[in-house]
């Protein structure tokens, strides 16, 4: 197959040549001029057609072929005449070989089978629309859920019936349809007899179908088409207090804060676009792009019957939109575009632990207000199932009476210090509860959080299997009201650098309509904002609330490289620095208060030796060492927690008696695994190929007898526990069962 799709490639190449060259031509025709061209000779064209290119065969290749072409929307057909369109022509032009331009044919021919059914759904549409109307490309690309540039080269391609009627906002044929004149000529007399005359080459805007009247036209055609979307929206106030506790949950609403935004329900992304650069200039062009894609959705992809998710910290509630978006009066405008919403589980949260893992995956970002969860459609039904059909209702343009009520005369904790950042002071108290999901002690932990009250960055340092970053994660999970999308995990390594931790330029393909190759495809670099930044914007945008930045194996980093100039507001805290990739538009960077830094460091690893003394001061360090508490009565609680015998644990701390290097002593949750106590050599499995290659490489090149030091039979009979006849144990690769060989063995 493979094969035969590259001499497919081969012919339809040398077809769309000819038919840049020539304009138009019957199938015979074309046949003709390739019979008589020299690439008709090619010997290439003979893997996998078995006989001459200019043959029976080869013929049929083609004509089978050209409905990739249309697919693409590099070729039309009319009265049984090929037509190379603007799109094909822009094709040959921005490729720079036959193989290359094979890719993007091919890489729309998937786009086209992924979405084959909303295509249809669009001929459907277009096939009964009301007479002497025109419809927004962007208003249908929505409806169907397609990209425009796939919808547009569907129209080019197959020119169905009322093709003609797809405008740009403006009443313009859509510049991604690149026309060329022949094309142009075409569309103008479809477009006269179907609609009616242009004035100033523009569609008479009157006769646009709206957005709302398209939207009904597909449900009466087609509503089991329609595919369904679900949405996460997220939303907090300045002073940390929840809208979906204080507001949405109440008034049967979500919403965003628009009070800056001048445009409407219904606009395309590029309205959008405008507006968000109009208003938030001082933003970088990430942040601004994103909140482009927020509203736009919130405004124009979103529609009724579409689940919607919220959270209030650990909990979350799951909802279906019932109506448009509508602008409201709101306190501050921190609601004041709101979507009505009838919530399914209002007296019943499902927890975070309970959501399924692949949903539970895309809640991270907490700088993301809107996040697309139209994947997890039945996860999220199958959640939360649909009570007794609720009738839709109908919006106004007026704000429920309990919203700015309930915004304006609330008393929660705290909102004295509206504007103000939270602070070490403000962060949640260890409870017993917490503490003894952990089994830590409640004392240690609390010392913890004084550490982080004091300096806002700690450290938990120790040998492995100490659960440093187990123990970092639960604890910032807790400290962070168990808002999970507020705590961000990164791991350090050799090649990491400050435009992966923080900001950097990178590389992003940028698509044009033009008919400029140029600037068709081409390369650009943007400014992107890595974890910290993101983290940094978000705990901006949420001062009343905890955020928290995990660095895993931070020691493995080169850290004035990545730190850079941030190594100041480690230590001044509300300060402010100039950034590296700073420009002359975009304020000084500050350290949010309510940020703190959490690092793990392994102290088994050489690389802890070189650890930067700068950061060291600015840094708290806390040990975990398997044989000093808490670490060492971690095990037992454990297994007493699970009714099991202690034996793991005796085993353990007479392990770590041995061992003479206190860094090279093992952590206890190795052991801390239900696998490993659900069989009889489940321990043996652990020893033989975990924690014996870990004490193999502490003591490589030394001449010791591994398992009479550390094996389990001789930890058993050293503790007169009975022995236990395991599986066949496989020795670990690349570790002998009982000798580590010291120089002379090699």
């Amino acid at each position: 197959m493979a094969d035969q799709l590259e001499i497919i490639g081969g012919l339809l190449y040398r077809v769309m040549r000819i038919l840049a060259e020539v304009g138009e031509a019957s199938p015979d025709e074309l046949w003709m001029r390739m019979r008589a061209s020299d690439a008709g000779a090619d010997p290439g064209w003979r893997r996998g057609s078995g006989d001459d290119p200019r043959s029976a065969v080869a013929r049929k290749l083609v004509l089978r072929g050209a409905v990739y072409l249309a697919r693409a929307g590099h070729l039309s057909e009319s009265n049984r005449r090929w037509q190379a369109t603007g799109i094909g022509r822009d094709a040959l032009r921005a490729s720079p070989d036959e193989a290359a331009w094979w890719r993007d044919v091919t890489e729309h021919n998937t786009y086209w089978r992924e979405h084959r059914s909303s295509l249809g759904l669009v001929d459907d549409v277009l096939a009964v629309l009301p007479e002497q109307t025109w419809v927004s490309v962007t208003d249908l690309s929505t409806v169907a859920d397609l990209t425009v540039d796939g919808l547009v080269r569907h129209l080019c391609g197959f020119r169905p019936e009322g093709w003609s009627r797809v405008l740009d906002p403006a009443g313009r044929p859509p510049r991604e349809a690149l026309f060329t004149e022949d094309e142009y000529r075409d569309w103008l007399d479809w477009f006269e007899v179907e609609v009616g005359d242009l004035t100033a080459g523009r569609a008479a805007g009157e006769l646009r179908l709206p957005l709302d009247d398209l939207r009904m036209l597909v449900e009466s055609i087609a509503p089991e088409r329609i595919p369904r979307r679900a949405w996460l929206v997220r939303g907090a106030d300045r002073r940390g207090r929840s809208l979906a506790r204080d507001l949405w949950l109440a008034d049967e609403v979500c919403s965003l804060p628009g009070d800056r935004l001048e445009v409407r329900p219904g606009v395309d992304r590029e309205q959008v676009r405008r507006a968000v650069d109009r208003e938030h200039a001082s933003l970088t062009s990430a942040r601004r792009g994103r909140l482009t894609s927020e509203y736009h959705a919130f405004l124009s992809r979103m529609r009724e019957n579409d689940l919607v998710v919220v959270n209030d910290r650990d909990e979350y509630y799951v909802g279906e939109i019932l109506g448009p978006p509508v602008f409201v009066a709101s306190v501050g405008g921190v609601a004041d575009l709101q979507r009505p919403v009838h919530w399914r589980n209002a007296d019943e949260p499902v927890n975070y632990l309970d959501l399924p893992d692949r949903v539970a995956a895309l809640l991270g970002n907490a700088e993301a207000r809107i996040v697309d969860l139209s994947d997890f459609v039945a996860d999220l039904d199958a959640l939360v199932p649909a009570p007794a059909p609720v009738a839709s209702i109908a919006t106004t343009g007026a704000a429920p009476q309990s919203a700015d009520a309930d915004l304006a005369g609330q008393t929660l904790a705290g909102q004295a210090l509206a504007g103000q950042a939270l602070g070490g002071d403000d962060l949640r108290e260890v409870t017993d509860e917490f503490a003894d999901g952990l089994f830590y002690s409640r004392d240690w932990l609390r010392r913890c959080v004084e550490l982080l009250r004091d300096r806002p960055q700690l450290i938990f340092y120790g040998p492995p299997g100490t659960g440093k970053t187990y123990l970092a994660r639960r604890l910032a999970w807790h400290l962070a009201d168990d808002r999970r999308e507020n705590v961000t995990l990164v791991q350090f390594h050799p090649s990491y650098m400050y435009e992966d931790f923080f900001q950097g330029f990178r590389p992003v393909q940028v698509k044009g309509g033009d008919g400029d190759a140029a600037t068709t495809n081409r390369m650009s670099f943007e400014l992107v904002d890595g974890p910290l930044r993101r983290l940094a914007t978000a705990a901006e945008l949420n001062p009343r609330q905890a955020f928290f930045l995990i660095i895993d194996e931070i020691n493995r980093g080169d850290l004035a490289r990545i730190f850079g100039e941030l190594y100041f507001l480690l230590e001044y805290r509300g300060e402010a620095v100039t950034t590296q990739y700073a420009s002359a538009d975009t304020r000084d960077f500050q350290l949010p208060k309510n940020l703190f830094i959490i690092g793990t460091m392994n102290s088994a690893d050489r690389s802890i030796a070189a650890f930067d003394q700068a950061l060291r001061r600015r840094f708290t360090f806390v040990g975990l060492h398997p044989d000093v508490e808490p670490t060492a009565s971690v095990l037992r609680r454990w297994l007493a927690a699970g009714d099991l015998p202690d034996e793991a644990a005796r085993l353990l701390g007479e392990l770590n008696r041995r061992i003479d290097d206190p860094d090279a002593r093992i952590g206890p949750s190795y052991l801390m695994r239900d696998r490993v106590h659900q069989s009889a050599d489940g321990l043996d499995r652990v020893w033989e190929h975990q924690i014996l290659p870990l004490l193999a490489e502490h003591h490589v090149g030394e001449t010791i007898d591994l398992a009479a030091r550390y094996g389990l039979p001789a930890l058993r009979q050293s503790l007169g526990l009975a022995a236990v006849v395991p599986a066949a144990v496989v020795p670990a690769a690349g570790v002998p069962a009982n000798t580590i060989p010291g120089p002379a063995a090699g």
